[in-house]
């Protein structure tokens, strides 16, 4: 899937992070990886917010994708995330707003700021340094000057990006962020999500959001 950032592409798991790795014997490719990225990167956008119920089954092809049929701890996030509660589905854009959006203060603030510095400040040296490796990389967010460079959607959009290119300078480049900058706090972020968060489909992705960080290690 393209990293076009904020559009909506056509297209629980229990298991410790240990044995969600060993499901998967080799590091995952390129191609393999992106599909489960991209579509993090949608949830974070926020462009998946209004999906109807029926409209969430365009996601269960992706239990299919080679990745899936090799890890089942991935396969069943996709079909939970595929197939919400009615419930879920209805309350998921107030649900998603509560958590990421406001206007109250951030439940699970989806800035890398917050989490790194320990401030709720936003536009700090963390965020500046995002934006040092976006400019490295040729890669510039759709809607940046409306959020922070920091946002987890930009960080997961520069992370397709490299996929996509998959050169030895865009492999060099996805290990640094995901050392230095996603993989520093993406787990922090989705465990607020677990704290405050009593929908479904949120709490399905913040499953999914660990697994495709787990995977992104694997690279």
């Amino acid at each position: 899937m393209p990293a076009h950032e904020g559009e909506a592409a056509p297209i629980a798991s229990n298991a410790s992070d240990s044995e969600q790795v060993r499901a998967s014997d080799a590091a995952p490719s390129a191609d393999e990886l992106m599909p489960f990225v991209e579509l993090a990167r949608l949830y974070a956008a926020g462009a998946l917010t209004a999906l109807s119920h029926e409209e969430w089954r365009r996601f269960e092809a992706l239990a299919e994708e080679p990745l899936a049929l090799r890890d089942p701890a991935l396969a069943h996030i996709v079909e939970r995330i595929a197939r919400p509660d009615a419930r879920d589905a209805e309350t998921f854009p107030y649900a998603f707003n509560r958590l990421f959006v406001g206007p109250d203060r951030l439940l699970a603030a989806p800035y890398e700021t917050v989490h790194v510095s320990g401030s709720r400040t936003l536009m700090q040296r963390e965020t500046l340094a995002v934006r040092a490796c976006y400019r490295a990389e040729g890669f510039e967010p759709r809607a940046l000057n409306a959020q922070p460079d920091d946002h987890l959607a930009f960080e997961l959009g520069f992370l397709v990006k490299l996929l996509e290119r998959d050169d030895e300078r865009a492999r060099e480049a996805f290990r640094a962020f995901m050392r230095d900058h996603l993989g520093r706090w993406g787990e922090d972020h989705t465990r607020e999500v677990r704290e405050h968060a009593d929908n479904g489909i949120c709490l399905a992705f913040a499953d999914l959001l660990d697994r495709v960080i787990a995977l992104c290690r694997q690279r």
